[in-house]
């Protein structure tokens, strides 16, 4: 089953007045749209559906184009309330909203480093990251988050799209959906296009986080590797005193204890990519495996 979504970009700007833009003005910023529009289905559908880009007709003004997101459903919907025409046209629309996010996400940050990033668990289980860098805030969907900050190749598409206001004459871009639209202008091009120049990312800290053992050493430097929730992460223990304790066998510990601590993650980038690291702060309570029930119970 397929589904067609619209979709229409337009440019503005005093080199347009014929009507007519370079090809290699336009290429750039039609390649890489496409090649988002591929990303966004790959990372949200798999191989489940397929998604393109076509270009349906060129419309009179400035230079306006009519886009057609064409998407394909691959398998047959198994849940019998929901037909293939339903989830086709939830996967072009889908695509189309997470990718007009992430431009304005871009757009929002400006090359700025967050200062903190929180989950949101909202009604009907809405899953929203909130950015706040001072005193502003921007909530976007978890998969725009993902794929911005874990995904350095949207990044670049996303400044590749953009590249057509670099060209003397082009002063405004403009893409659209039925429901939502994104406008970039020739002044907000050099911040859009920014990335952080700084290694540091963002520190959060984490109190009162429940941690089970996996894997304890009894060694200065050496990460422990434990479950928070159902993630397995390696963290360093900083706290000098209970690693005294440790180290003088005052505390004994087995697969399967836990920890009740105040964690600090730090995120950092490096090569373009995202890393996250942990480090134990404060241990509030050792349970051993025995408690370790009742503890998560309460």
């Amino acid at each position: 089953m397929r589904s067609s979504t619209p979709m229409r970009l337009h440019f503005e700007g005093s080199g347009l007045d014929s009507h007519q833009m370079s090809v290699r003005e336009l290429a750039p910023s039609l390649i890489a749209l496409n090649k988002l529009i591929k990303s966004l289905n790959d990372d949200i559908h798999g191989d489940k559906a397929t998604a393109q880009l076509q270009v349906k007709t060129l419309k009179p003004g400035s230079f306006g184009l009519d886009l057609l997101l064409d998407a394909g459903f691959l398998e047959q919907v198994k849940d019998l309330l929901t037909c293939n025409a339903t989830y086709a046209f939830i996967n072009a629309h889908e695509i189309i909203q997470i990718m007009l996010e992430l431009f304005v996400l871009k757009r929002w940050l400006a090359g700025r480093k967050p200062d903190l990033i929180e989950e949101k668990i909202g009604k009907d289980d809405e899953h929203n990251v909130e950015i706040t860098i001072k005193e502003e805030k921007l909530a976007v969907d978890h998969r725009t988050y993902n794929l911005y900050f874990h995904h350095p190749e949207i990044r670049d598409d996303l400044n590749s799209f953009a590249s057509p206001l670099a060209s003397a004459g082009v002063d405004k871009m403009q893409l659209s959906s039925t429901r939502r639209q994104f406008v970039l202008t020739r002044n907000d091009y050099q911040s859009f296009i920014a990335d952080p120049e700084d290694k540091d990312f963002s520190e959060n800290i984490l109190q009162n986080v429940a941690l089970l053992l996996k894997s304890p050493y009894f060694e200065k430097d050496k990460k422990w590797k434990v479950l928070m929730g159902d993630q397995s992460i390696f963290v360093s223990i900083e706290d000098v005193a209970f690693m005294n304790q440790v180290l003088s066998r005052e505390e004994t510990f087995a697969t399967g204890d836990a920890l009740v601590a105040d964690i600090v993650m730090t995120q950092s980038i490096e090569n373009n990519k995202i890393v996250t690291s942990y480090k134990v702060t404060k241990v509030l309570e050792h349970k051993n495996s025995l408690q370790q029930l009742s503890m998560l119970l309460f």
